[in-house]
C-alpha cells in the first residue's frame, strides 16, 4: 500500500511492554510529501471520514495507555510480541461530535507544530555547539588563540590533561527496576540508558532513593 502525508501507522510486531523502547503498538504519523510504501507488520489506520477526524484519531491513539492496552493483549514471546488488526480495533474510547474532534485536533496540531519548530532550532543549536567545541577544544582555535602560547604537548599555556577519575567523586550506578514497578505515571521519572529520556515512573519509598552525595553502602 502507498502512504500519503498524515497517514496513521502502528507497529504490529515488537517487544513486550516491559521493553518500552521497542514495544509493540507504537503509533506514528507519516509526515513526508514523498511517496512511500507500507512495510510488513506495519499497520495503516484510517478512519471513516464521516465519523472520525484523522488527526483527532492520531492523537487519541498516541496516548501511552492505548499502546499499553494493545501490548498486554499481544501474543508471542517477550522479544517478539504481535498484535492483530482485531486487537487494534478492540480499543474503546470516547468519540465527541466531528466538529469537536476537529477543534481538538486543530489545537493540538498547533502545539505539535511549535514542538517541531523548536526541535529544528535545538538541532541547529546543537550542531553549532558541536562545531564550536571542536574548533575551540580540539583544534584550539578559540578566540585569541593566535596570541596564546602553546607548550611542547601542543596545549595552550596553563592547560593540562587529566583523567576523569582525577576530577570526579565517584560514579554511582542506578537500580534495576522490575517491570511491575515502572508505571506510566507517578512521582519520580525513571530515565533510559539511551537518549529516549523518561521510560516511566515509580513511587518507591523515600529510603530507596539516594542523592549523588549519599555515602556508598
Amino acid at each position: 500500500f502507498t502512504l500519503k502525508y498524515g497517514d496513521i501507522l502502528v507497529s504490529m510486531t515488537g517487544s513486550n511492554i516491559s521493553q518500552i523502547k521497542s514495544a509493540v503498538g507504537k503509533i506514528t504519523q507519516y509526515r513526508k510529501r514523498d511517496t512511500a510504501l507500507l512495510n510488513q507488520r506495519v499497520g495503516k489506520i484510517y478512519p471513516k471520514a464521516e465519523l472520525c477526524d484523522n488527526q483527532f484519531l492520531f492523537y487519541v491513539l498516541s496516548v501511552f495507555q492505548v499502546q499499553e492496552f494493545w501490548a498486554k493483549k499481544a501474543s508471542g514471546a517477550a522479544n517478539q510480541a504481535n498484535i492483530s488488526p482485531e486487537i487494534i480495533k478492540s480499543f474503546e474510547f470516547c468519540l465527541p461530535p466531528l466538529t469537536t474532534q476537529r477543534k481538538i485536533a486543530e489545537i493540538l496540531t498547533v502545539y505539535d507544530d511549535l514542538i517541531d519548530n523548536n526541535k529544528r532550532r535545538i538541532k541547529i543549536l546543537e550542531d553549532t555547539m558541536q562545531k564550536i567545541y571542536t574548533e575551540w577544544f580540539v583544534n584550539f582555535r578559540f578566540p585569541g588563540y593566535k596570541r596564546s602560547k602553546f607548550g611542547k604537548d601542543d596545549l595552550p599555556e596553563g592547560w593540562e590533561t587529566k583523567k576523569v577519575e582525577d576530577i570526579i567523586k565517584r560514579i554511582p550506578s542506578g537500580k534495576k527496576y522490575e517491570n511491575k514497578t515502572v508505571k506510566s505515571s507517578g512521582d519520580i521519572p525513571v530515565l533510559d540508558q539511551g537518549k529516549t529520556g523518561i521510560i516511566g515512573y515509580h513511587n518507591d519509598e523515600p529510603g530507596v532513593i539516594a542523592s549523588v552525595d549519599s555515602p556508598v553502602i
